[in-house]
């Protein structure tokens, strides 16, 4: 069902006038875990809904992302109790399974987009089904984990990069979040090739590392990647430092940090951050990429685990705060209470117009942790 014109006004109008909100972390976290759960139903498949579209209303279903959503409702659950949340983990899981190619790959982009085999996505997967081969102890799970395993080292570059079945036909550093888990398939098969690939991936991105902490290649075009998007920055750093506290890799934790430190220098007092940032760490583009800020505050909430630095946390909830008053709780629309936009303005350049799937996740995700870390 798509929505109105005159709705988009009205939500556009009720949104430039929030600045801050007053509701509790619960309920912004429950309210996300909800429009998910949305999404998922959107779909006929198990899989979630790539995005909601002012234009287009409900998309596809997306195997990328729905594999990293696996362990968002398999946390909520257990936080929460309400096994349904982890019915809704294990039915995703067992879509992924469905669609896997004979070769242990996975397409890339929403259903029936023709997009081929992506590396990317593969490795996003892996995620959801280590998730669910620990919920369940279903063998089916890891099986299809280190056939999805087994087929990113195939097409590995012996640099580390993926240059092959990869967005663009190009090496890209965000691929990080790629050897992020195949880290994580060593540590439950303790297979030793899957952390060869990891680590030979993140050399590799540690090799694109510039001394101010920016990434080249972390764009999804090479013109992109002189100002990617705070996304793929995101992923790229947050691949580094996960496979870094994983593999008990200082280097790579400093290399992390490194990033995260310039990005506490340009992050507003009140929490905006712009979209896009070039290898000076300036930005010319007028919008923000919420994804990006909610991935980023995940990063400053790692890193204050692992240092106890409270300027990390700090930042973290600068972030938290300005994407809380971006998210609306209480619209009547289903279609988009809850959501988090791909950009604010929501007509800015990343996924424009629409509520995509991830930036709901990620948002959770962060406002889980930083719930986490206040409790404790």
């Amino acid at each position: 069902m798509k929505i109105q014109l005159a709705e988009i006004v009205a939500f556009l109008i009720s949104q430039f006038k929030k600045k801050n909100s007053k509701h509790s972390a619960n309920i912004h976290i429950e309210a996300g875990i909800k429009w998910l759960s949305r999404a998922q139903d959107a779909t006929p498949d198990g899989g979630v809904s790539i995005r909601f579209s002012l234009l287009r209303g409900w998309e596809s279903s997306y195997p990328e992302t729905t594999g990293y959503i696996i362990p968002t409702f398999l946390q909520y659950s257990k936080i929460t109790g309400d096994e349904s949340y982890r019915e809704r983990a294990l039915r995703m899981a067992e879509w992924e399974l469905s669609i896997q190619q004979d070769d242990g790959s996975f397409i890339g982009g929403p259903l029936h987009s023709g997009v081929g085999k992506l590396v990317f996505d593969t490795g996003q997967i892996i995620f959801g089904l280590l998730e669910a081969y620990q919920c369940t102890n279903d063998e089916r799970f890891i099986k299809a984990a280190k056939s999805a395993g087994d087929w990113l080292l195939n097409v590995q570059d012996e640099d580390g990069s993926w240059r092959t079945f990869t967005y663009h036909a190009i090496p890209h550093t965000y691929h990080s979040r790629v050897a992020w888990p195949l880290a994580k398939l060593y540590k439950v098969t303790e297979e030793t090739k899957y952390l060869d690939g990891a680590k030979k991936n993140i050399e590799w991105v540690l090799s694109n590392q510039a001394g101010n902490g920016w990434f080249r290649n972390a764009g999804f075009t090479v013109e992109n990647s002189k100002d990617p998007y705070t996304h793929t920055i995101a992923y790229t750093i947050r691949g580094v430092l996960e496979a870094g506290m994983l593999l008990e890799e200082q280097r790579y934790i400093d290399a992390a940090r490194r990033s995260a430190n310039e990005i506490l220098r340009i992050i507003d007092p009140e929490g905006f951050f712009w979209g896009k940032y070039d290898s000076s760490w300036k930005s010319n583009n007028k919008f923000s990429c919420l994804t990006g800020n909610a991935q980023t505050s995940i990063i400053l909430l790692k890193l204050y685990k692992v240092t106890n630095d409270l300027k990390y946390f700090e930042g973290a909830c600068i972030l938290n705060k300005y994407l809380r008053a971006r998210q609306d709780v209480t619209t009547k629309n289903e279609n988009i209470r809850g959501a988090i936009a791909g950009s604010w303005p929501i007509w800015g350049e990343y996924e424009r117009l629409s509520y995509p799937n991830w930036a709901t996740k990620f948002f959770v995700d962060a406002m889980i942790l930083e719930k986490q870390y206040k409790d404790s």
